[in-house]
């Protein structure tokens, strides 16, 4: 359960995806943020916006790590390889 979150915005989406693959095969929960953007949101397709390549790219980077006050040193450690296997 991840009560609260680190945002790390990595390089690229693809290191993005693998830090997120390796992460889950050792147990840790993370959340992807801005999935999906509101301007691609079902609820608000018919809607017309301006463009948001900032948003785009930054949706396609970010991923949130367990980072709370009751996070043990195992779970530390946890993300702590998983992330250095990647990053």
């Amino acid at each position: 359960c991840v009560r609260s979150v680190c945002c790390l915005r990595l390089d690229s989406l693809e290191r993005r995806n693998r830090a997120e693959r390796v992460l889950d095969d050792g147990g840790v929960a993370t959340r992807r943020w801005y999935l999906p953007l509101i301007n691609r949101h079902p609820a608000f397709l018919g809607i017309q916006h301006r463009p948001t390549p900032v948003a785009n790219e930054l949706a396609e980077r970010l991923l949130g790590v367990p980072f709370h006050l009751d996070l043990d040193h195992v779970a530390q450690a946890a993300v702590v390889a998983g992330l250095s296997s990647v990053v």
